[in-house]
């Protein structure tokens, strides 16, 4: 699918937010670069994670429709590995003719990043049903390279949130390499120091939530 440019996502961190005001209009630079990005077309929903920075799309996107069962399903065809299998069928389950969204760090980066690898830009998901019957997780996108496709458009009012985990950026890191050394680069002395300036931001996409919470 194509998500068009011109749109506005958002990513809640307060570190990251923080960066964000001296970025106003600009790419953001801060952003890793290394590894895809979540983000949500939904900002209340990126407030469980701190302040939200509102970005904007500066190019049309090619991305994965997730919520599509023939996408997904095509998606687990085309790769050998028993390991992404597994991730794309526990974070992205087809039952009964519709997908079930159940998100843990471990299983989403391995599709994340297997998803980048086969070119697209990242990927989308609208509010998707979870295990339970009235659950439902939040709009998200997946972006490969945020640095070259997004601008930031302003930071929204900071609000309480629950604790930023530490080092999440190394037991991510550790993830990927673990699956997907032949192909990722070692990253350069400057990238390093980039990479470990970012270890407050969040990278999983935020807890599953009630469609209540938003009415």
């Amino acid at each position: 699918m194509i998500f068009p440019r011109g749109k506005f996502i958002y990513r809640g961190s307060h570190p990251e937010s923080l960066v964000a005001k001296s970025y106003i209009n600009q790419s953001p630079n801060y952003l890793r670069a290394n590894l895809p990005v979540y983000f949500s077309t939904n900002k209340n929903s990126v407030r469980t994670y701190g302040t939200a920075v509102k970005y904007k799309t500066i190019k049309d996107l090619n991305l994965l429709d997730m919520s599509n069962v023939d996408q997904v399903s095509e998606l687990i065809n085309r790769t050998n590995s028993e390991n992404i299998k597994k991730s794309i069928k526990k974070s992205f389950r087809i039952t009964n003719g519709i997908i079930r969204r159940s998100s843990k760090l471990k299983h989403d980066i391995i599709v994340a990043v297997f998803i980048c690898r086969l070119g697209y830009d990242g990927y989308y998901a609208p509010e998707l049903r979870v295990k339970l019957p009235q659950g439902t997780f939040h709009p998200e996108i997946v972006l490969c390279n945020a640095r070259k496709v997004l601008k930031v458009y302003n930071v929204k009012k900071m609000l309480n949130s629950r604790s930023e985990k530490i080092g999440v950026n190394h037991t991510i890191r550790k993830l990927v390499n673990s699956m997907f050394t032949p192909i990722i680069k070692k990253t350069s002395p400057n990238q390093k120091k980039i990479f470990n300036n970012n270890n407050n931001n969040n990278f999983s996409t935020p807890s599953p939530t009630r469609k209540k919470l938003f009415t």
